[in-house]
């Protein structure tokens, strides 16, 4: 059925944050895509060498001056902090490759109930096409703005084969118990970069080399000829930039760049109010 695959096609590019390859200084440019309210991304303030004050070179929260080591240990810990309590958070997305490019924003909850999940994302290469994602707790819902106001709909559990593959691996993105194990188990290295504004708030920033393999094990669940069919063509490590409030620690951006792509993934209004809820039920067409 054509409109619940072009929907699902958004989720491939939504699976990115933790997994795209490559590395690099340059920062992906934020395409500026039809039908996404600029007002739900967050301002693009940061450059790399930019220090809080406006100066190169600023030490982090522990002292550590601009290429010092950081142990797995500690990087764990600063991702344990930011995420083991965390709640509701709005979330800005901004994704290129070589298949599907991605622009978007939405809200998660991923507190004990969770993760509840709500997107509303641009597809370039399918013409600008936009589709609406919901995940409830029991439920999956999609929607293709071009194929009408209709909403598709299908239990979690249903969800088999590609698609299923899909949702699973971006439900798992944000559990932050995967995403801490991903990190744990991924390591290589990681250096502090430097000290910069992300959205007016003041960041540490820090740059870690991971193991593909294991974060595509651990993150997206892929295992035997899933997994080898994901690392097709990726690097056997990849760079990921991060950046951590200094005051509370929450996480700010995550950023991945290379030949395959990019992807920017920017965090703001942690624990705020959020709604997520389902579509009215004379909208939706439930497939099972």
């Amino acid at each position: 059925m054509r409109s619940p695959r072009l929907a699902v096609a958004a989720l491939a590019a939504l699976t990115l944050p933790l997994t795209a390859c490559g590395g690099g200084d340059e920062l992906p440019t934020v395409s500026q895509t039809p039908g996404i309210d600029a007002s739900d991304l967050p301002s693009t303030s940061t450059r790399p060498g930019s220090g809080a004050s406006g100066s190169a070179g600023a030490a982090d929260s522990e002292g550590r001056v601009p290429g010092a080591r950081v142990s797995r240990q500690q990087v764990v810990g600063l991702y344990t902090d930011a995420l083991m309590d965390a709640t509701t958070v709005r979330i800005a997305l901004d994704t290129t490759s070589t298949s599907l490019g991605v622009r978007g924003s939405g809200t998660a909850d991923i507190g004990p109930d969770g993760p509840l999940l709500q997107f509303r994302v641009s597809l370039p290469q399918l013409g600008d096409q936009q589709v609406e994602l919901r995940v409830l707790r029991d439920r999956v819902y999609l929607r293709a703005a071009a194929l009408g106001p209709q909403w598709f709909s299908a239990p979690l559990t249903s969800l088999v084969g590609p698609q299923g593959e899909q949702v699973t691996s971006l439900l798992r993105q944000f559990d932050p118990r995967q995403l801490i194990q991903a990190v744990d188990d991924g390591f290589v290295s990681a250096t502090f970069r430097d000290r910069e504004k992300v959205d007016g708030r003041t960041a540490d920033r820090y740059r870690l080399t991971l193991d593909t393999d294991a974060v595509l094990r651990q993150v997206q669940g892929l295992r035997g000829s899933a997994l080898r069919k994901a690392e097709a063509g990726l690097p056997k490590r990849s760079t990921q930039d991060v950046w951590f409030a200094v005051d509370g620690g929450d996480l700010l951006r995550v950023r991945t760049a290379g030949g395959q792509g990019s992807t920017d993934v920017r965090y703001t209004r942690w624990g705020d109010p959020v709604s997520i809820t389902a579509p009215p039920a004379s909208q939706v067409k439930r497939l099972k």
